[in-house]
């Protein structure tokens, strides 16, 4: 994610986050058989999640905002915590 969200509010200093996930987390059911990996797109809504956490806004309406580029640099595994910065 960008320093600074569509409705230009940027995220606090030292924005850093932990966020567990889930080992039954409803995604790796499908996603893949034998080999469950988190996929972006539920990675992109826990960054999502621990930015309205540390009160940073974001702009009401999901089409608002943008993402330029993002890098996954490993596969998120069941009951992995997700290191966000």
């Amino acid at each position: 994610m960008s320093a600074q969200d569509a409705a230009g509010a940027a995220p606090p200093p030292g924005f850093a986050a932990v966020r567990q996930i889930a080992a039954d987390h409803p995604a790796f059911a499908g996603h893949f058989p034998g080999q469950p990996v988190l996929p972006g797109v539920c990675l992109l809504a826990e960054v999502q999640a621990a930015w309205r956490a540390a009160g940073a806004a974001l702009p009401p309406q999901p089409a608002a905002l943008t993402l330029a580029a993002a890098k996954f640099l490993a596969p998120v595994r069941p009951g992995a915590a997700l290191h966000i910065q």
